[in-house]
């Protein structure tokens, strides 16, 4: 009779943690396909203008982010995202060192089984205790995974106030009627003219602005 214990399935880590967020105060979807021809004129009209700053009186100014490349450059997502990573890692090495942990009761009772016909209640005791084993070494591992996604989620809306609010003062200070966002996993902007593309300065302005917070801690 050999008895292991289960540490059921790893201890999910979490998800990449990076930006997915589609579309920047575009509403939702459907709001997104009932501006699309207006924004198209827009987009064409800025383009034959050729630089953003000649755009004319009265036209939208529109510009996007590439969340691939922000998702990379972003010191806030780099660095959170490795310390998700570790304290994942924590939480499945805490797994395991329970599960270690009971496996040496779990083989004293099968130890204590084999000696001999055991009668039928200590038989079922043995399974109980085996059983209760097992649920404890699975309730570990939920509270871990749970607070690995308590942690994540927290992050998650941390970053997204963060880039709200930085995109939102940019676009005021710059003059923008529309900053969108591209990701290849999910490309809802097919085309975009590179001059319009402010990531790079949006990525520079988001790590200063990160850099300066961490060092006021």
């Amino acid at each position: 009779m050999e008895h292991q214990l289960s540490e059921n399935k790893p201890v999910k880590k979490p998800f990449a943690f990076n930006l997915i967020l589609v579309v920047l105060f575009a509403g939702t979807f459907v709001a997104l396909l009932v501006m699309w021809n207006k924004l198209n004129t827009a987009m064409e009209l800025a383009e034959k203008s050729k630089v953003v700053d000649t755009i004319s009186p009265g036209q939208m100014k529109i510009a996007y982010v590439n969340l691939d490349s922000l998702n990379a450059q972003y010191l806030f997502i780099t660095e959170k995202s490795a310390e998700l990573e570790q304290s994942a890692t924590a939480a499945e090495s805490k797994v395991k060192a329970e599960a270690a942990k009971r496996q040496k009761e779990v083989d004293e009772l099968v130890a204590y089984a084999q000696k001999g016909n055991l009668p039928t209640d200590e038989q079922a005791t043995v399974q109980n205790r085996l059983g209760q084993l097992q649920n404890e070494l699975a309730q570990i591992q939920q509270q871990e995974e749970e607070i690995l996604m308590k942690n994540e989620a927290a992050l998650q809306e941390d970053l997204r106030k963060k880039l709200e609010v930085y995109t939102a003062n940019y676009a005021k200070a710059n003059g923008w009627d529309y900053i969108f966002s591209y990701q290849s996993t999910a490309p809802l902007i097919l085309f975009a003219n590179p001059i319009y593309d402010l990531t790079t300065e949006i990525v520079k302005g988001l790590n200063a602005e990160y850099e300066t917070e961490k060092q006021s801690k």
